[in-house]
């Protein structure tokens, strides 16, 4: 006879059944969409509209995808403030919206509320259009996850959404084969990728909503991209075939070469690298060079 089980093993039992179906479904599948992760910015989209409506009508509004190399990289308060003045624009809006290693799929519960913005520009890390999760990476998000589910915004969770977002990022990592390792171990390169295929099916939506798309790459030391280039040639061939279709695209590789004073490791710019990439970054996104 099977003997009878108390009510309190039961859900415990019925508790770690669901816990191990998510767990495997994220390892099959994707990991599963962090609740966090949409929360916080879902209230960063809030925030930004109430702040800068009704909008001026010499502003020009951009948003901008990409992984904490782009964050870095943008993300001095005054980066956006001296664009000077054009013809048509006296200065800029940006809401900036990214992931540590990032895939476009990241972005995807969250693309319906940036669209409502009515950027007039999208900045796109080059990177979402060939980047894919790697197996061991689902794997420590999925657990991550569901570490999160437990203890909610709790230090065991590991996931902070805020910092995420608004903290600039500096690794230990500071010589190439160091990041080449992590960055194998997290990220595939696959420009036909489900994730890579999201990215461009979203620039269409957003070149048919009416805005443009300026796609970029974000430097690395130059010890590091003789290892592993910023601009890699499959994920340009697509920036450019997306570009070759669409005339509002515009691909803008940066083609300038910085020294090791302007990164805080091998792959993450700093203050005075952010310096230089914003200023590049502003010429490239004023009508002027649309």
């Amino acid at each position: 006879m099977i003997p009878e089980l108390s009510l309190w093993r039961r859900s415990a039992i019925v508790f770690l059944a669901a816990v191990t179906a998510l767990f495997g479904l994220g390892l099959v599948c994707e990991p599963p969409p962090s609740q966090a992760f949409r929360d916080f910015n879902l209230q960063r989209v809030r925030a930004f509209r109430a702040e800068h409506e009704p909008r001026h009508p010499r502003t020009l509004r951009v948003v901008l995808l990409g992984s904490s190399r782009l964050k870095n990289a943008t993300l001095a308060p005054d980066a956006f403030d001296e664009v000077g003045e054009t013809a048509e624009f006296e200065r800029i809006e940006a809401f900036r919206l990214v992931a540590n290693w990032a895939v476009f799929a990241t972005f995807e519960p969250l693309l319906d509320d940036v669209r409502a913005l009515r950027p007039d520009v999208y900045v796109i890390q080059m990177d979402l259009l060939g980047d894919e999760m790697a197996r061991p990476l689902k794997v420590q998000i999925s657990f991550n996850y569901l570490r999160w589910l437990v203890s909610g915004s709790g230090s065991w969770s590991w996931y902070d959404a805020e910092r995420e977002q608004l903290a600039r990022v500096c690794t230990d990592e500071q010589t190439p084969d160091q990041r080449l390792d992590r960055a194998e171990a997290n990220l595939v390169i696959d420009v036909e990728s489900k994730s890579a295929r999201r990215a461009r099916d979203f620039i269409r939506t957003a070149i048919a909503d009416g805005a443009r798309v300026v796609l970029v790459s974000v430097p690395k030391t130059q010890a590091f991209e003789r290892t592993l280039p910023s601009i890699r040639e499959d994920m340009l061939a697509s920036a450019r075939n997306l570009a070759a279709e669409l005339p509002q695209v515009t691909v803008v590789p940066y083609a300038g070469v910085l020294s090791d004073e302007h990164f805080c490791d091998v792959t993450h710019l700093n203050d005075r690298g952010a310096a230089v990439y914003s200023r590049w970054l502003i010429d490239q996104i004023m009508p002027t060079r649309l």
